[in-house]
């Protein structure tokens, strides 16, 4: 099975929706509409156009069907001296999980020299992810996450 790891094209919009839709009523018992809708999709997509430093989509494709995305961003680090890149959004079709499609993109992006450091948040609950990511080094940090919505 040959995974490719692509840049996000238009032709791709509807399975990307589909999908993101998908990762938000999977991550969350107490999914409303309002927390991911169409036009946050069209201004995610419309800002890794215009702003490719900023953030980027690369969809995961097998025999050209594409099977997943993930959403990244990026800012300066003062504390690593380098760039963060933060893994918002990874979502693999169920019919495609355990495949190793998520191990296939995390490996290449830590690959990155680019990099210093991958991001990346998790619910509790989501104990398989949380099993994937700890088997690929990540370790869970002793800080609050916290927010201020504006």
């Amino acid at each position: 099975m040959k995974i490719e790891i692509e840049d996000y094209v238009d032709v791709d919009y509807n399975i990307l929706k589909e999908m993101i839709f998908g990762l938000y009523h999977e991550d969350s018992n107490t999914f409303e509409e309002d927390v991911m809708t169409e036009t946050k999709i069209k201004s995610t997509v419309n800002r890794s156009k215009t702003n490719p430093e900023q953030i980027k989509i690369k969809v995961f494709k097998i025999e050209k069907i594409v099977v997943g995305y993930a959403i990244l961003t990026f800012f300066w680090s003062n504390e690593y001296s380098g760039l963060v890149v933060v893994l918002d959004e990874l979502y693999i079709h169920s019919e495609y999980r355990s495949k190793g499609i998520s191990t296939h993109f995390i490996n290449q992006l830590s690959q990155n020299k680019d990099y210093k450091i991958i991001d990346l948040e998790v619910f509790k609950e989501n104990t398989k992810a949380l099993q994937l990511y700890k088997r690929l080094g990540f370790e869970i940090i002793d800080r609050h996450f916290m927010k201020k919505i504006l």
